[in-house]
C-alpha cells in the first residue's frame, strides 16, 4: 500500500531490493558458466594422444575426448577396451568431479597405445564393426528381410528397429546400420523376431513350409528359362516333399523347406530372374557364406514330427534328391 502511494522511502527500498537480487543472479550465472565453459580449452594439435582430446593451456593438461574410451570407463558394455593399460589405469585417477578424465602431454603415448585397444561391440557375433562408417553392420537374416518389408516376423516400433532404420537412412549405402552405443536395443530387436514363410509361401505346418513362388519352383523343375542363384543357403534349405504327406498335398512335384530358414528362402528368391529380365531388387545384405548343413536338402526336412527339434545331421539321399530336382 505505501509503495502504491509513492512513499519515496518505501519506493527506495523496494528498487535496493531488486539491485540485490539481479547481483545475486548475475553473480549465480557467471559462476555457473565458469564451472561448465573451461575458456582455456584449445584444440590439441600433437600435444595430446588424440585430435578428440582438448588442450587446457592455463593447467597445461589435456582432457580426453575419444568416445570409446570414455564410454569404456563410464563401464558402458558396448564398448571394450584393454583394463590394465598404463593409459587406462592413470585415466582412471585423473576423474574430475563433473565426469571428465584429465592426462599430462608427457604421458600421450601410453593413452594413445590404451586408444588403440577399444573396440566398439556390436548385437551379435556375425555383426561386424566399420570404422568407415562408425557403425556396424547388420546381419541378422530375419531383422533384414522384416525391415525391408518382405516378410518375417518382428515387433513394431521397438528402440532397436528405430535406431537401425535412423543409422542405415544417415549411412543411406543400402545396407542396414545401427551405432554401436545402440547395440543392446538392437539385440533387444533381434529377440523379437522370429522366422516365418517365406513371403506368399504356405504353411504346411508348424515346421515346414511349401515353395509357391513361380520362378523358383520352375527352377527347380528344371526350366532353363529362370537361372536362380545354386549356391545359396536358401536354395540348400529347399527339398522335395515326400509322396503322400499332407493328405496328398506332397505329390512328388511339390517343394518344401524348414520354417525356420523362411528368411534365407525368401533371399533366395531374389536372386530368380527369367532370361531378358532384371533381379529383384530385394538387398540380401553381405554374402554370409553356406552353413555346412546346407550341402544339399536339408536335412530337417526328412523329419515329419513336427515337434521334433534335433539338430541337423547329414543326409546323403535327401541331398541327392535335391540336386536331382534342380537339374
Amino acid at each position: 500500500r505505501a509503495l502504491r502511494q509513492g512513499n519515496p522511502h518505501t519506493v527506495a527500498c523496494f528498487l535496493l531490493f531488486l539491485v540485490a537480487v539481479l547481483s545475486i543472479t548475475q553473480q549465480l550465472f557467471f559462476q555457473d558458466s565458469k564451472v561448465y565453459v573451461n575458456q582455456h580449452l584449445i584444440p590439441a594439435g600433437s600435444m595430446c594422444a588424440s585430435q578428440d582430446d582438448m588442450y587446457d593451456d592455463s593447467q597445461r593438461r589435456c582432457q580426453m575426448g575419444n568416445r570409446y574410451a570414455y564410454a569404456y570407463l563410464l563401464q558402458h558394455a558396448w564398448v571394450m577396451c584393454a583394463p590394465n593399460m598404463p593409459g587406462a589405469k592413470l585415466l582412471r585417477k585423473s576423474q574430475d568431479s563433473f565426469g571428465n578424465f584429465w592426462y599430462n602431454p608427457g604421458h600421450s603415448e601410453e593413452v594413445r597405445k590404451f586408444y588403440k585397444t577399444c573396440i566398439p561391440t556390436c548385437a551379435a557375433d556375425d555383426d561386424t564393426f566399420h570404422t568407415s562408417v562408425g557403425m556396424c553392420l547388420l546381419s541378422n537374416d530375419i531383422a533384414r528381410v522384416w525391415l525391408q518389408g518382405d516378410g518375417q516376423q518382428c515387433d513394431t516400433g521397438t528402440p532397436g528397429a528405430k535406431a537401425i532404420r535412423s543409422a542405415s537412412k544417415e549411412v543411406g549405402d543400402g545396407n542396414f546400420w545401427y551405432k554401436p552405443e545402440m547395440a543392446a536395443r538392437v539385440e533387444e530387436f533381434y529377440s523379437s523376431c522370429t522366422s516365418t514363410c517365406a513371403k506368399d509361401d504356405s504353411k504346411l505346418d508348424r515346421r515346414h513350409c511349401s515353395v509357391d513362388n513361380p520362378d523358383a519352383v520352375a527352377y527347380l523343375k528344371g526350366d532353363k528359362s529362370v537361372v536362380c542363384d545354386d549356391y545359396s543357403p536358401g536354395r540348400s534349405a529347399i527339398a522335395t516333399c515326400p509322396p503322400g504327406m499332407y493328405q496328398g498335398l506332397c505329390d512328388g512335384t511339390t517343394y518344401w523347406y524348414p520354417r525356420r530358414k523362411g528368411e534365407r528362402v525368401e533371399a533366395w528368391y531374389t536372386s530368380c530372374m527369367r532370361s531378358g529380365a532384371r533381379p529383384s531388387t530385394l538387398r540380401q545384405g553381405p554374402r554370409q557364406g553356406v552353413d555346412a548343413d546346407d550341402g544339399g536338402a536339408d536335412p530337417d526336412l526328412n523329419d515329419a514330427d513336427p515337434d521334433q527339434e534335433d539338430d541337423d545331421i547329414g543326409s546323403v539321399d535327401a541331398d541327392a534328391d535335391a540336386d536331382a530336382d534342380a537339374d
